[in-house]
This record gives C-alpha cells, structure tokens and sequence, in this order.
C-alpha cells in the first residue's frame, strides 16, 4: 500500500530535485521515495545548470529505464518528459545559466528557483517532495528556503542518504537481487546490499503569513530576497511610520498619508487624496487617531474594536466620525465641515436615526452599502502601492480591515 497523508490535500506526488552532472541523486531519490517509502510517485521535475544538462539528458534515460525495468510497480504511475520535466535555471536576461559564477548569477537562480516551486505548489492536487541531494549546494540553499516560504501542509522536504562506500560511479539504487559492482580500487559491492534513505527535514512552513490569494502574484514580482524580507517583516511586526498631513501647504497642496522607515527623510509611498474630508482618508486617520489615544500606535497589539456596523453602536460611530472631521477641519479652512458631502451624510444619519427602528435599519443597510466598496478598493490600491513601491514590507499592517459582519471584535479596526 502507498503512502498517504490523510486529511491533507495532494491526491499525486510530484519529485523536485535541485540535480548536478549525475543522475545519481535523482534516481535514489525516487527510489527512497517509492520503493523504500512506498509512496506512489507521479511526476518528476529536475532543476539543474546548462552544464549539467547534457550529461543529464544522455545519462538519465537508461538509468531510469534500469530503475523502471526492476521496480515496475512501484514506477508504474511515474509519468516523465525531459523536455519539459528537466529545467535549466535562468539569468537576469532569461538566458540560460551554464553555471553560478556571479553575484547577478546567484540572485538570478534565487528568483528562479522560487518561481519553479511556486508553479509546483499552486496545484492543490499535487504533493510536492523536494530533495536537497543534488546540485550547487546554493540551489540546495534556494530550494530549501523556497519551499519554506511556499510549502503547504502536504509538501516534504528530504535529504538522500547513501553509504560511502555506495558513492561511485555506476551505482544509482539499490537493486532488487544480487548485483555486482566493482568500485575504483577493485572491490566488488553487491548493489543489492545496498541502502539508501530519505531523512525528511522538517521546516517552519511560512506561507500563512502571505495573505493566500495574492501568493502567486507575489512569487510572480517579487525577488526571492524580497519575499524573504516580506516574510521577515510579518514576523517582526511593523516597522514603517505612519505620517499624516491634512492641513494644505504650497509644497503639498493635497491631504496624504505617507509610509517611512524610521528616522527617514523621504517616504517609501505616498497616498494621497482629493480633499480631506474624502470618506477613506477621514476612516483611516480617525483609526490612526484611536489608536494613537489607546497607546497602541505602532504595536501589533490589536486596537479597541470599531463597531461601525453593529445595531447598538452604530450612533456613537457617526458621532465619533463627525467630531473627527471637525477636529481636521479645524486644521484645515480649505473645506466646509458641515456642507462637505461626509459632513452632510453623517449629520443625516444622525437626524435619521431618530426616526424609529425602520428608519434605523434602513439607513444601517445604506451605510453599509457605501462603506464596504470603499473600503475594499481602498486596500486594494494601497496593497498594489505596497507591492510596486514598498515589495519588502507587508502591507495587512497598514490596511483598514475587519469591519464587516462576521469579523471577530480583536480583528476589528486599523
């Protein structure tokens, strides 16, 4: 019986290997994986240098033919074609790298590698085995902290572990009844004898700090150290201030919001907006402001929560958004506080509200018709930004989130 992992996902098995000039390293490890693990193996991608290539296409068929002549049923799902299952890393110009002699070299790889195992774990149907053995002991490197960032609950990593005196030429698995082979001093060994394992090498699995859908869009754009430095931001926390200007200057005649590193001079992006009292800028600065008053700004403790939709909050919500609009209109006489289209809808609702309960539910169901798009196209800009401008840091910590139904109070809020 193969083997499975039952309650995961990955219905197949797909082999990925970082490879050298030997097929060696390839063919124990589908040995180890479906003969000493017996588990069912259905398809095999090899990443490797031009170099290796061709030694690689010339030598690999006939071992594999050996491999699938005595072990039949264990390699009967096995499906391989090297024209598409064999790839050759890229370099910055697409150009195929015969070796890694630079640092351009070494960044190129990186970004390749990443973008080969983020094709092979966007298949939920697919379990991916990825093996350290073969190749630069960078590619080694890239692969291992690839599947770290990418891997899912499904995916394994190993290291193939064959005894000494079984590393020479000639010797590719261990075979199914006596065979001999002589090695470079003249001594016979019995293939047969032989062992061969697959050390599975656990590894923190970091993919649930990426938000899911845009994963494939991110290993995509973003460089293989970009996303480690993504990935390290989350871990850390926040790191970027967060600096608000509402007041209209001659040098900046628009409100914005703008994102530094600590202690900088220049911004890594900036968003800016048509007026102050445009209905994102005052939710997000008036979010800013709570938590500024709460002494959380800054933290990744989670502010109070904003009960913007719930039935008995939702006056004090408006009377809070209007206190804090005019708190930025005193800063700022380039706008009508009460005649601006926020002002207005605020002091409508707050009129409306004392009309009864159908009233009520009527003018909760349009506020939230209004807030939830603007939202929502809100973060989706500011996440492109983020992307396009700040690719190292992890936007969800400057996103306005959590204020829809469902959402857990703690999630709640800037």
């Amino acid at each position: 019986m193969s083997e499975t992992h039952k309650g995961l996902k990955g219905e197949r098995n797909l082999l990925l290997t970082v490879a050298g000039k030997t097929p060696a390293t390839i063919t124990e490890a589908l040995w180890g994986l479906a003969v000493g693990r017996k588990l069912t193996v259905h398809g095999l991608r090899i990443l490797t240098t031009g170099d290796a290539a061709g030694d690689l296409r010339r030598d690999l068929p006939g071992a594999m033919d050996a491999l699938a002549r005595d072990y039949p049923k264990a390699f009967k799902a096995l499906e391989i074609d090297l024209q598409h299952d064999l790839r050759i890393c890229r370099g910055t110009g697409g150009q195929a790298l015969d070796d890694i002699r630079t640092s351009d070299d070494n960044r190129s790889v990186a970004d390749w590698i990443l973008k080969e195992v983020a094709e092979c774990c966007a298949d939920d149907d697919m379990a991916v085995h990825a093996s350290l053995a073969g190749g630069r002991k960078t590619m080694s490197f890239f692969l291992g902290t690839a599947m770290q960032l990418l891997g899912r609950a499904q995916d394994r990593l190993y290291h193939v572990l064959v005894p000494p005196e079984y590393e020479v030429a000639g010797f590719y698995y261990p075979a199914p009844r006596k065979r001999l082979l002589t090695d470079r001093q003249g001594k016979a060994l019995d293939m047969h004898r032989a062992t061969v394992g697959m050390a599975e090498i656990p590894f923190v699995r970091l993919r649930s700090l990426f938000e899911e859908s845009a994963l494939p869009d991110l290993a995509t754009r973003l460089s293989f150290s970009d996303l480690v430095a993504r990935a390290d931001s989350v871990v850390a926390g926040p790191k970027l201030e967060v600096h608000v200007y509402w007041q209209r200057r001659r040098d900046q005649p628009r409100p914005r919001i703008c994102y530094r590193l600590p202690g900088a001079q220049a911004d890594l992006l900036v968003k800016e907006f048509q007026k102050p009292d445009t209905f994102e800028f005052v939710v997000y600065t008036y979010l800013l402001w709570r938590r500024q008053s709460d002494g959380l700004l800054g933290s990744d403790t989670p502010p109070r929560p904003i009960p913007i939709f719930r039935h008995d909050e939702l006056p004090q919500t408006f009377l809070d958004l209007q206190d804090w609009l005019r708190r930025l209109g005193r800063g700022d006489r380039s706008f009508d506080i009460d005649g601006s289209v926020m002002g207005k809808t605020l002091r409508n609702n707050i009129a409306g509200l004392q009309n009864g309960d159908e009233e009520f539910d009527i003018i909760r169901a349009n506020w939230q018709h209004d807030i939830s798009p603007r939202i929502v196209n809100f973060n989706k800009d500011l996440k492109k930004e983020f992307t396009d401008k700040a690719p190292r840091h992890e936007p969800a910590y400057y996103l306005i989130s959590g204020i829809g139904h469902g959402v857990p109070h703690r999630k709640k809020g800037y």
